[in-house]
């Protein structure tokens, strides 16, 4: 359902914190959310009939087998790109571009959908002196990006700004929206430099199989607030709670506190991650055969 205002965000968060934990976290989430009967059904025929099923995660095949018993899955980690070259893979010169002072912003990059959940993000950060800034590509749900604009501006102590895909310039008073540089989707060296000069990466998903973002923070060594739903642990199972910590994406609590732990990250000796991960295209090779 569209989401009017921050009230009604509100007291549909709150209606979901009275759900039972077990139902909304990640240990049990594969067997406690029903389905209809011809949904399961279809499913299950699709997965069941798969010569192989491929996930990006042991969670993700927890949920296949959920719909789908008899399917046959394997788990395989999604690559991810490590640190770049220091010479060629990034472009400060956006943080200018754009305004940005390094260490000096909040990030949250993903297109503008009710998944993503930037209503959170917005509403954790309100009180915030610290500019939060958007970077999204097109979205396939107007309403909420307009909602967003208008939370943003009507809740936020300080600046906000939103750079999306094919948007025109607008300035709602402390909040900015405008297109990616150039009218184009950022080129990934001013992407990998807008991520490196972050103070906290936020990305409290509903769903993430990992969040290939929260991911490539770490590797450029920028501190993550995520959500909890999704297989983000599984990959990150060496990761200091002094760059990582996961929490309920419907808790504002839970995401102010988080955020609030990990602004001076950066100033007390960040890390930078190298994440190992078996070569896909040689793993994938071999489940298939």
């Amino acid at each position: 359902d569209k989401i009017a205002s921050s009230k009604d965000f509100i007291e549909a968060l709150q209606f979901l914190e009275k759900t039972p934990r077990e139902v909304l976290s990640k240990g049990s989430y594969n067997n406690s959310l029903p389905m209809s009967k011809e949904r399961t059904n279809a499913i299950s025929e699709v997965l069941g009939n798969a010569s192989i099923c491929v996930t990006s995660s042991e969670y993700e095949k927890g949920t296949v087998l959920r719909d789908a018993p008899t399917s046959k899955v394997k788990s395989i980690k999604w690559p991810i790109l490590g640190k770049a070259d220091e010479n060629d893979g990034y472009d400060d010169s956006v943080l200018k571009e754009l305004g940005l002072v390094k260490n000096g912003y909040l990030l949250q990059v993903g297109r503008l959908e009710t998944r993503k959940n930037q209503f959170s993000t917005i509403l954790a950060t309100k009180d915030m002196d610290i500019p939060l800034v958007f970077v999204a590509t097109n979205t396939y749900q107007p309403w909420y990006q307009t909602a967003c604009y208008s939370l943003a501006e009507n809740t936020r102590k300080a600046n906000t700004h939103f750079f999306v895909e094919g948007e025109s310039f607008q300035c709602l008073g402390s909040t900015v929206i405008a297109p990616h540089v150039g009218g184009r989707i950022f080129p990934i060296q001013k992407l990998r430099s807008l991520i490196r000069g972050a103070l906290v990466l936020v990305c409290p998903a509903f769903y993430e199989l990992p969040g290939l973002t929260a991911l490539e923070a770490l590797v450029e060594g920028t501190p993550v607030v995520a959500g909890n739903m999704g297989s983000l642990s599984e990959y990150c199972s060496e990761v200091s709670s002094s760059m990582l910590r996961q929490v309920s994406p419907i808790s504002l609590p839970e995401l102010t506190s988080a955020i609030s732990d990990l602004l001076l990250t950066k100033s007390i000796g960040a890390i930078s991650y190298d994440f190992q991960v078996p070569d896909f295209g040689e793993a994938f090779s071999e489940v298939i055969t």
